[in-house]
């Protein structure tokens, strides 16, 4: 016996014991694994039950479901990478980033060309810090409030491309191409230089720490202790998830100015920040188009293969 969710017809049909049981068997791993590992904390804990929680209260909690539980598991994937990031991570590059960046992006001075990383300190300043500072750090959040809006306002409007439910299932595989988004940033080679690569190194906010100075906290430091690999710097995440976004906005017809303009902040304030060289920002781009692509033939394959009546 099967069980469809009723809130769109483009909902997936699963079991129904599946669909009881499997988030609780699903949540349960999800704890054993880190308390196996040895870092089980309450945000996986508190993670699990959001899960739990959202799939407990049944059809009425299901738009939100299938928005919140990609980016659950994105998150997942990204954290568990400390407990392998030394395992799996191939050589780490110091040098070559530096000289790509120099070479292809370098600006030019009296004095030779700089890194835009170093060319751009020159306009630091306090507004910049408060503005850029939180703007950087909120790319997952932003992305998954911008995939809301488009599967609750958007998929709403009369005229707009495509009916609601097929609005809102691109918005739901956008949330899960961002899932599938999932070498040494620059504040790494001012703080040890391009000598050999020191693989004891600490997280750091780097830029980002002028904001805690500012409003007198350690948000930002206490967001980058946690980051679980100090060389994922190639591609740039912070990057990526605002111009998928972007794309999404421009194949939607929905929040274009907003999705680029925010794509182009978080570019920025990643370079003014000296947390990523251009050569990541692009990458990332790459990186998200690749992704958005995918996502185009996934819900176009899907599309196709309803019935009539959904289309």
């Amino acid at each position: 016996m099967t069980t469809t969710d009723p809130t769109g017809p483009e909902s997936a049909v699963t079991p129904r014991g599946l669909a009881r049981f499997g988030p609780l068997g699903a949540v349960a791993l999800f704890w054993l694994f880190h308390r196996v590992m040895g870092g089980l904390t309450v945000d996986h804990l508190a993670a699990g039950g959001v899960v739990l929680g959202l799939y407990g209260a049944g059809p009425r909690l299901a738009p939100w479901r299938r928005l919140i539980v990609p980016a659950l598991v994105m998150a997942a994937f990204y954290e568990g990478q400390k407990y392998v990031a030394a395992g799996w991570r191939g050589p780490v590059h110091i040098a070559g980033p530096h000289q790509v960046d120099l070479q292809v992006f370098g600006v030019p001075t009296p004095a030779g060309p700089v890194l835009p990383t170093v060319w751009v300190q020159q306009f630091v300043h306090p507004i910049l810090d408060l503005i850029l500072g939180p703007a950087y750090i909120a790319f997952a959040p932003a992305f998954v409030a911008t995939c809301a809006w488009f599967y609750f306002v958007t998929a709403a409007r009369p005229g707009g491309r495509g009916s609601g439910p097929r609005v809102r299932l691109r918005a739901e595989a956008l949330m899960w191409a961002m899932v599938g988004l999932t070498v040494a940033p620059p504040w790494y080679v001012e703080r040890y230089g391009l000598g050999p690569v020191r693989l004891d190194a600490l997280p750091s906010p780097a830029g980002a720490a002028r904001f805690d100075a500012l409003v007198g906290l350690d948000l930002m430091a206490r967001y980058y202790s946690r980051t679980p690999n100090v060389f994922g710097a190639i591609p740039s995440l912070h990057a990526a998830f605002p111009a998928l976004a972007a794309y999404g906005a421009f194949r939607l017809g929905a929040l274009r100015a907003a999705c680029t303009a925010y794509a182009l902040i978080v570019a920025f304030a990643a370079v003014y920040l000296n947390h990523h060289w251009v050569l990541d920002i692009v990458w990332g781009w790459a990186y998200a188009l690749v992704a958005g692509v995918a996502w185009d033939r996934y819900c176009l394959r899907v599309q196709s293969t309803a019935a009539p009546t959904d289309r």
